[in-house]
């Protein structure tokens, strides 16, 4: 019985191996920007502000649906 997926496998290393030798600096370039993006490797930070509430309110009084203690 034939083991198809070895043969996938080594197919599969062939064509990897064509595609990134001989070495070029801008495919590898290329790869390794798409992988970032792809990979979630590059994280840009974010700013969240909250606008709601003025001055006047209490902050972290009462629970979530009453009114706040007095």
């Amino acid at each position: 019985m034939p083991l198809h997926a070895i043969d996938d496998i080594s197919d599969a290393f062939g064509a990897t191996a064509a595609f990134l030798f001989p070495f070029d600096t801008r495919r590898w370039a290329k790869l390794a920007v798409v992988s970032l993006f792809v990979g979630g490797g590059l994280s840009l930070p974010t700013f969240q502000a909250n606008a709601s509430g003025g001055l006047d309110e209490p902050i972290g009084t009462g629970a979530p649906g009453f009114p706040p203690d007095a």
